[in-house]
């Protein structure tokens, strides 16, 4: 228990952030909750006088009169807890909203200033749902939940009161009651501490596990990964799922093993037990009050004897206010979990980071100018590597308003030094100084605003591409946008988008190609005019066409500041002023690039590698080709005849064309090409016929309409599901619970009929203390009191069943809806997740705090529901049994109270849903700044990102407040009914009394039985709101379960252990659902079996869209794509993607260590084979270099890595898969050239005897492809080999010249 107390805060320390307004609002909504807590017990002052009238001394005018004034007094009270009611609810929503929004704000606020460090050592993946639990618990419990603890205290209080003014003695004894119903909600907290802890530990590393999957679900559908993610968070959530029903209560409590029977058995006992002893107080409070009448004892405080309204009221006041005090555990609840959702939450808040913003440093511009960057005897070890120091006394000075570039292999520490330059990390010892300035006196923003940094790996947030560049600049204009947008040779794109700079690029820039990406972050870089730039291997995802434009652009905004560049390709750093040699955390050699070439070190060796490794290329392509001719040239010359034939046949004209042509005549073309002639009709074949075609060919691409039609799945309209509705659809929904759902529903009805039974025996026992000179007076006071015992009796026994078998379904369900829930969301087309609304962040929330709300439909809401719905019936037939007149009138007035409690449900439900979606906007953005934290620091604007967070936050906060209104006048009017009805049913009841001279005991039977059965309805009205909110969040669940998932939308059952390989599109046409313009525009091809096939072209041309069709992300395009001759919807999806081994251009490595990463979702592999796979894939030297070696930890996204060592990771996974078709995007481009030569040759061994498909921007690595296709703008242009193409001296050509230019200069 220690450890609990310690792990909390003290609860009003949760209003810690309030400002004097929010304290303002606390004050008038605690002042009317008290207040009108208080005037609750007048309802028994009230009905015991009114009970009083109808003693048998007074005649029938006397009690209508008495009857009529009290009853007015009914509707006063009534009208008062209508405007007490309003104030308190809105005044604490309001602040509970308000405060939610300031802890979630000042947490991520705090959040993102914290030091690169900090995120090494947690799962940032965690964090987003983690926030969402976390504030969402205090959220509840700092607003309504202390509302109505407030309330229900300030009514005990007020019962107390009233009750030992009216009579102590009577009251001494009626308040037996409260010590057990207030110690059993002791026991029942105390039993539920322990596992909030637990279980939110649990939950957060399921909500982990959540966030990866889902911010990386291509890499998981690649990897046929559905299932294996889906079973590692069943696994986590099962845990948690085993230690809450252990424990729980309200939400349900399970079976397991014989501990957990015995603690599970006690705490239904105790809550059956509370239940049983206030039906024993009610026995006990009329036996001793009979006694009290009967003897004429004096009531010290009236200074009279004892009367029936006396007791009525003492017992009215105490013992209806215990049916309060028994809610106030959930309330007590959720103030334990808050409390411990706070310190977790406040520990981030007011934690420190190590490196400080050093709000009084010097500012960048002001001591610091010109930019020389020097390092002094810095020793380094990144904090989550276990002191395995990186640098060991590095010295260096960087000129000022030069470029120097550092070179070496993977893992040596280039990119160590620009975070250290960034200030990411400080050093162990030594110092950093910029202009002689250390950089720990610099503002840290200060040092960072004027730093421009690009990564290897493009990091776009999801949302526009100006929001994007905001980031950088807050106060960037439009024209300042296009400007560096422009000078990053990206603006023409935008431009031709429909939305231009407001263009969604999706979670990760998904809806972007990976050049489209880099060119963005190099345009966000140069809109700061960074005083010092940074570049981390800036150009590797583009292609050489742009790379060499934005190469130009970079050197033209890099004069006149310092620039240090990272690259692994030699030619892009030759014209650095300096150029500095890195081995082993070490500088080796420094100088330009011809000093360092005289010198024949180390940099020698890595330029003559490159070359040799260039030269070796070239040489292996011509042997290849020689060989390749004399046994393929048939099979290409067929290709290229089918390839164009298939490409045209929508156009006679086309076909006409081609059918001059014959085989004889493109053998001579090929052979003309291949000794490269020039001036070839060939060219004339491959290039301008189908140039001249393509304009044909626009035509046939399916207009706006018709290409809508073909969707991505035929989805109906969400259906909304009413409460019933919803009920039957939870209750039914796991078949094997369904017994157990029936059952407690079953005894909820026992549990219900006893408070009408109640009423009907207090309606006769109130007859007769009214009469106490009734003959047999104590016989019957004493059978009725009895009466009371037993009914306790069987509630005890209804009530423990009841929870037993409610518990049993709530805990189930809300495990197997997470279950399910996550394996749908796996299960989605790639185009679901590329909407704005189902962003990673928003997804995990919906896990989080979605399901754990169905728990309170299943549990508490629908058993009290049909508690109370069993006992307004049992009321109806015994009340129409004693006065059919009285009865009718309340079940006129009755509605009121329905439609009350209705507009309070509805109000309620309107709230729950615009808190969730203020929660789940702001989730993806925690996900995506904690995820790429070092970008997030890098651009220096962490206030720019809190604007942002606070605007998601607020958007909502009219409408909230307004819904917040609305529910406090509907709570307002289910008070106002409650006394206005009990008022006009005794007025009634006494005329009724006058005019038909009904019996006196007839009127109290109906009156009393409806009153309890209303005080049911009334008791259910605490946990509406939560059935409100429930009800929300369960239609969202399962408007989600219910749409078509992929593997539903592709039925193909097609299913084959080997295929050939070979590959066709034919007439495809496609563009993204949640874009406009098509990137793919009519497009056939074949792919010969077993053949090395390559895409090539600018960014944006289309290749990547190929290689997701050719996976199947996508399936809503026009024509077809064949694999062996079969329409690729026609085979198993899980099966079909089984056939390929991806490697993307930026790897995605999961939590976890090496050997996790590379043996993932992979079976039965030994050590030998991922040995094997590591020697293939290069990773074997730097793996051993590591302590732990295989079991080493990569990290969040592989972050504890560095890019080269993730991408060799990733295809060493690849290989262990052993796929049949590989598929390669940019595979490469993250490594040095020597490591790229090492494991391009380990790929060309995997790729033996099987279809290789690679997008290229380095013509080199693709030099030796069967077949290069080239892409622009959504079309093929050209293809053939490589001498075809270039003997062509177009589109492809100007390719390889463009780089051949780069390289010379």
């Amino acid at each position: 228990m220690s450890q609990i107390k310690q792990s909390k805060v003290p609860f009003f320390s949760l209003y810690r952030l309030a400002s004097k307004k929010d304290i303002a609002f606390i004050t008038i909504g605690t002042l009317s909750a008290v207040g009108n807590g208080v005037m609750q017990p007048l309802f028994g002052q009230l009905f015991g006088e009114m009970a009083q009238k109808f003693t048998p001394g007074n005649t029938p005018d006397q009690v209508f009169e008495g009857s009529a004034v009290l009853a007015g007094y009914f509707i006063l009270v009534g009208v008062l807890s209508f405007f007490l009611s309003c104030s308190m609810l809105y005044c604490w929503i309001n602040v509970g909203e308000k405060q939610a929004i300031n802890i979630r704000y000042s947490y991520f606020k705090s959040m993102i200033q914290q030091d690169i460090s900090y995120f090494d050592s947690i799962n940032s993946n965690e964090l987003s749902s983690k926030v969402a639990l976390d504030c969402f618990k205090i959220q509840q419990a700092i607003g309504e939940k202390l509302c109505m603890y407030i309330y229900t205290m300030s009514m005990l209080a007020g019962s107390l009161i009233i009750s030992f003014i009216r009579g102590w003695q009577i009251a001494l004894v009626s308040c037996i009651i409260i010590p057990i119903v207030w110690y059993t909600c002791k026991f029942l907290t105390w039993v539920s501490s322990g596992v909030v802890k637990k279980t939110s530990q649990e939950y957060q590393q399921a909500g982990g596990v959540a966030e990866q999957a889902l911010s990386s679900i291509r890499t998981i559908k690649s990897l046929n990964g559905e299932q294996f993610e889906t079973d590692k968070f069943s696994s986590l959530i099962t845990k948690a799922y085993q230690v809450s029903i252990k424990y729980s209560i309200f939400t349900g409590i399970a079976y397991g093993k014989k501990i957990k029977q015995k603690v599970f058995k006690i705490t239904i006992l105790f809550k059956g037990i509370q239940n049983m002893m206030l039906f024993f107080d009610f026995s006990l409070t009329f036996w001793v009050g009979s006694l009290f009448i009967e003897n004429q004892i004096t009531n010290q405080n009236m200074q009279r004897d004892y009367l029936f309204s006396d007791i009525i009221v003492v017992f009215l006041s105490i013992v209806l206010t215990s049916f309060r005090l028994g809610g106030a555990t959930d309330s007590v609840n959720y103030f334990q979990e808050a409390q411990v959702s706070g310190f977790e939450v406040f520990s981030i808040i007011e934690k420190k980071p190590v490196i400080q913003q050093n709000e009084n440093g010097i500012k960048f511009d002001d001591k610091v100018k010109e930019g020389q960057i020097q390092f002094e005897n810095v020793k380094f070890a990144y904090p989550s590597r276990n002191g395995l120091e990186i640098f060991k006394g590095l010295n260096f000075q960087l000129q000022a308003n030069k470029k120097t570039a550092f070179v070496g292999k993977s893992g040596c520490g280039k990119s160590t030094i620009i975070q250290l330059i960034e200030r990411f990390y400080d050093p162990i010892e030594g110092n950093i100084y910029i202009d002689g300035v250390n950089i720990k006196d610099i503002q840290l923003n200060s040092l960072r605003l004027a730093i421009g940094y690009v990564s290897q790996e493009p990091i776009l947030f999801a949302t526009t591409i100006r929001e994007n560049l905001r980031y950088s600049k807050p106060d960037a204009t439009e024209e300042e946008m296009i400007e560096a947008l422009k000078k990053a040779n990206v603006w023409s794109f935008i431009e031709n988008q429909e939305k231009k700079l407001d263009t969604f690029v999706g979670q990760n820039g998904t809806q972007l190609s990976g050049g489209q990406k880099q060119r963005i972050c190099i345009a966000r870089a140069i809109l700061k005019k960074p005083k010092i730039l940074l570049l981390d291997e800036a150009t590797s995802a583009l292609d050489t066409k742009n790379e060499a434009l934005i190469q130009k652009t970079l050197d033209e905004v890099t004069q006149g500041i310092t620039t240090v560049v990272i690259a692994h390709r030699l030619s892009t750093i030759q014209s650095a002023d300096e150029i500095i040699v890195i081995d082993e955390g070490k500088i080796m050699e420094r100088g330009s690039h011809q000093e360092l070439m005289d010198k024949n070190g180390l940099y020698y060796e890595f330029v003559k590698k490159q070359e040799k490794i260039e030269l070796s290329n070239q040489k292996n392509n011509q042997i290849q080709l020689q060989n390749q001719k004399k046994t393929n040239s048939d099979e290409l010359i067929n290709l290229n005849l089918n390839k164009q034939t298939s490409l045209f046949t929508a156009n006679s004209v086309s076909v006409q064309n081609l059918n001059i042509i014959s085989q004889k005549d493109l053998l001579t073309q090929r052979q003309l090409s291949s000794n490269q002639e020039t001036n070839i009709p060939s060219q004339y074949l491959i290039t301008n016929l189908y140039t001249e075609t393509c304009q044909l060919n626009d035509l046939n691409i399916l207009n706006e309409k018709q290409f809508d039609k073909i969707v991505e799945s035929n989805q109906n309209e969400p259906k909304q599901y009413s409460f019933f509705q919803m009920l039957k659809k939870l209750l039914t929904y796991d078949k094997k619970q369904t017994i157990n759902a029936f059952l407690g529903m079953f005894f909820s009805v026992g549990n219900g009929i006893a408070y009408p039974f109640c009423g009907w025996v207090f309606g006769n026992i109130a007859s007769i203390l009214l009469n106490p000179n009734v003959e047999h007076f104590r016989e019957k006071a004493d059978l009725y009191t009895i009466y009371f015992a037993v009914i306790g009796l069987v509630d005890l026994v209804s009530l423990t069943l009841q929870y037993f078998f409610q518990s049993r379904i709530s805990e189930t369900l809300t495990l197997t809806l997470r279950q399910n829930l996550f394996k749908k969301f796996l299960k989605m087309p790639v185009s679901w997740f590329d909407k704005p609304s189902n962003n990673s962040g928003a997804l995990s929330s919906s896990l989080q705090i979605d399901c754990k709300q169905v728990n309170v439909l299943v549990g508490t809401t629908l058993t009290f529901n049909i508690a109370n719905i069993s006992s307004l019936i049992c009321a109806i037939l015994l009340g129409l049994s004693a006065d059919w007149r009285t009865t009718l009138v309340g079940l006129c007035l009755m509605p009121l109270i329905v439609l009350a409690n209705i507009l309070f449900a509805v109000r309620m439900n309107i709230f729950s849903s615009k808190m969730n979606q203020s929660s789940e906007d702001t989730a993806q953005l925690i996900n995506e700044s904690s995820c790429h934290i070092r970008t997030v620091a890098s651009l220096g604007n962490p206030l720019c990102f809190c604007e942002n967070f606070k605007a998601i936050l607020s958007k909502n906060l009219s409408d909230i407040n307004k819904s917040a209104f609305q529910a406090g006048m509907a709570i307002g009017f289910t008070n106002l009914a409650l006394f206005g009805v009990y008022g006009i049913i005794f007025i009634c009841g006494a005329a009724f009394h006058r005019s038909y001279e009904v019996e006196i005991r007839d009127i109290l039977v109906s009156i009393l039985c409806l009153m309890f059965a209303a005080l049911g309805i009334g008791k259910n009205t605490e946990f509406m709101g939560d059935a409100g909110a429930s009800l929300v969040s369960a239609n969202k669940i399962f408007q989600t379960l219910e749409l078509q998932d992929e593997v539903e939308q592709n039925k193909g059952s097609f299913e084959t252990d080997f295929i050939n390989g070979e590959l066709s599109f034919e007439n495809v046409s496609f563009k993204y659902p949640e874009r406009d313009a098509y990137v793919l525009k009519n497009v056939s091809f074949k792919i010969p079996a077993k053949s090395k096939i390559a895409f090539v072209g600018p960014s944006g041309s289309g290749k990547t869209s190929i290689i997701q069709l050719i996976q199947r992300f996508y399936s809503n395009y026009s024509g077809k794509i064949l694999l062996d001759g079969i329409d690729i919807k026609k085979y198993n999806l899980k099966k079909y993607r089984s056939f390929f081994g991806v490697v993307q251009q930026e790897p995605v490595l999961f939590n976890g260590t090496i050997q996790q990463n590379m043996i993932y979702n992979t079976q039965n592999v030994s050590n030998i084979d991922l040995i094997n796979a590591s020697a293939l894939a290069n990773t074997q030297e730097f793996i051993q270099g590591f302590e732990e070696g295989f079991q080493k930890q990569v990290g969040q996204r592989g972050i504890q890595i560095s890019g080269g060592q993730k991408q060799r990771i990733a295809i060493g996974r690849v290989i262990l898969k052993q796929p049949q078709i590989m598929l390669l995007d940019e595979a490469t481009s993250a490594l040095d050239s020597q490591n790229e030569n090492q494991v391009q040759k380990s790929l060309n061994n995997v790729m033996q005897n099987k279809t290789s498909i690679s997008v290229a921007h380095r013509i080199s690595t693709i030099k030796d492809s069967d077949i290069i296709f080239v892409l622009e703008n959504g079309q093929i242009v050209e293809q053939g080999d490589y001498n075809q193409l270039m003997s062509l001296k177009n589109h492809f050509f100007k390719l390889q010249q463009n780089l051949n230019n780069e390289d010379t200069s």
